[in-house]
């Protein structure tokens, strides 16, 4: 329900299991539509789509929402010009139904897997480092897309409302630990997805986010956290949480304590605690 970049989803999926995959986050959810979802593709047609991008000349390219916005930011402004023409040219292929959904999405996460090798971050965009854009010009690919013998379900929405949505033999549990929004640290990737073009705030260029800002990094963490595990129809739930103790800041510290996470669990039955350092 939480379901991230979607690492254990597919591990999950490419074991023969059917996998729900829900996450609050478009970015996230369009790079599970891409790999795990349901539809047609054809890879040679997106490949001469990818080859296409790769061969214009950028001083072609027109200027766009994304190199008036973030030039010489978080990128060159070059590359700015070619993530803004890529995405409109994702969209328009999308309008004219010259690509699937599933391509739509596979062209979207080829987009963002390429844009997160030149950006110039420390692996997340709550801010961009000033004067060290990477002025080489990117070069995209596709995602290793594998044909599924599973029938998977990709969702964007709230875990809570989910729960209640649906049955399952096992639900796996890996909510935010902290007080940090995923939506502030990959502010700019959810724009690139969702594409509704918004305008933008602060030093860090971030679009207005309070529609996919989580209970979990808030003081509603634990009625959040009880209410879903009430909700939850399901016979396991397996449940991941990360706590730095002392160290780091107080937006680094734990929003449900272990003796609440037990509480919740034991509520619905038999619980096993495995500590890992």
């Amino acid at each position: 329900l939480f379901a991230g970049t979607g690492v254990v989803g597919g591990a999950l999926t490419e074991s023969g299991i059917n996998v729900t995959f829900n996450d609050l986050l478009s970015s996230n959810s369009v790079v599970h539509r891409a790999f795990y979802g349901q539809g047609d593709y054809d890879l040679q047609k997106l490949e001469k789509i990818v080859t296409f991008i790769n061969e214009i000349p950028t001083q072609e390219i027109p200027e766009n929402y994304f190199s008036l916005t973030f030039a010489d930011t978080y990128f060159s402004y070059e590359n700015c010009l070619l993530i803004g023409h890529y995405r409109e040219h994702i969209k328009s292929l999308s309008k004219s139904q010259a690509i699937t959904p599933r391509e739509e999405s596979i062209l979207i996460t080829s987009l963002i897997y390429g844009m997160d090798k030149k950006a110039a971050t420390v692996g997340h965009y709550d801010a961009y480092r000033i004067g060290q854009v990477d002025t080489s010009r990117i070069i995209f690919g596709l995602p290793d897309i594998k044909p599924l013998k599973t029938t998977n379900t990709i969702l964007t929405q709230d875990a809570n409302q989910v729960a209640v949505e649906g049955t399952w033999d096992l639900v796996y549990l890996d909510p935010p630990y902290n007080s940090r929004q995923y939506s502030d640290m990959y502010h700019l990737l959810e724009n690139v997805a969702t594409w509704e073009k918004k305008p933008v705030k602060y030093k860090a260029l971030k679009i207005d986010r309070t529609h996919i800002k989580s209970d979990y990094c808030t003081s509603k963490a634990v009625p959040a956290f009880a209410d879903l595990i009430e909700k939850l129809n399901t016979k396991y739930i397996l449940f991941s949480y990360n706590d730095t103790g002392a160290r780091g800041n107080s937006r680094s510290a734990a929003r449900i304590t272990d003796s609440e996470i037990i509480d919740a669990l034991n509520s619905r039955g038999k619980v096993t605690v495995i500590n890992i350092n």
